[in-house]
């Protein structure tokens, strides 16, 4: 049974939006694009600051890291790997979470689609990512005003290892379709723009290695490390 649930709309100028991130998702990776696309994604983020209504949730449970490829949560065994079980060590318990750009992004890409703009459709995946993100970001901020332990960086389904179809088993923990996300049969999320995953807490954790450090995807456009 989860100790605590915490489940917040997360106000849009909240948000941390990171312009090189987006530029990065656009595969400019550390250059600046031209004048008139950053114009376009200026004026993309006004729009979307008027219709999107991110949201976030978390759920907190006691677990353990049980050996070097497998976790433990709420009496739910993960295969997580060798890559991200080490991240958990000395975890006592795990926030288990989920944030979404919200249906109302979607939305704004559908009606892209209709007019055939395919550029602002990719420019609009590269925001909504980020957007995504950030709201993951926000909903640590929560975390930490919520519980008084230190804290890992969030690891979710899908990357360094870890096999996305544990997004089943991921949601199992969580309130059924949590801020509105739904799981498909493929074991991805709606609305598009949609993050889960699980951070470790406890009095002894430790913020290892994160990222590009630790993932051996090669071709990921944000890729930093050499």
């Amino acid at each position: 049974m989860a100790e605590k649930e915490i489940h917040t709309r997360i106000p849009f100028c909240d948000l941390q939006i990171d312009r090189q991130e987006i530029y990065r998702a656009m595969g400019y990776r550390e250059e600046v694009p031209e004048i008139q696309f950053r114009e376009m994604v200026e004026t993309m983020l006004e729009e979307l600051a008027g219709l999107c209504r991110p949201q976030g949730l978390y759920r907190i449970y006691d677990g353990q890291v049980v050996d070097s490829g497998h976790i433990e949560v709420g009496q739910i065994s993960f295969r997580v790997g060798k890559i991200i079980a080490p991240c958990f060590d000395k975890a006592e318990q795990f926030a288990v979470f989920v944030t979404t750009a919200g249906q109302e992004y979607d939305g704004y890409v559908k009606e892209l689609k209709a007019k055939e703009d395919m550029v602002s459709v990719f420019m609009a995946d590269a925001i909504g990512s980020v957007i995504a993100e950030a709201c993951v970001t926000e909903v640590i901020k929560r975390l930490e005003k919520q519980i008084p332990l230190r804290h890992t960086y969030p690891y979710s389904p899908g990357y360094c290892g870890w096999n996305v179809k544990e997004q089943a088993a991921l949601f199992q923990l969580l309130p059924e379709n949590p801020c509105g996300v739904k799981l498909t049969d493929s074991c991805l999320m709606l609305p598009v723009k949609s993050v889960s995953g699980v951070i470790g807490l406890g009095d002894e954790v430790e913020n290892k290695p994160y990222g590009c450090a630790i993932c051996m995807n090669k071709n990921c456009y944000k890729r930093r490390v050499q």
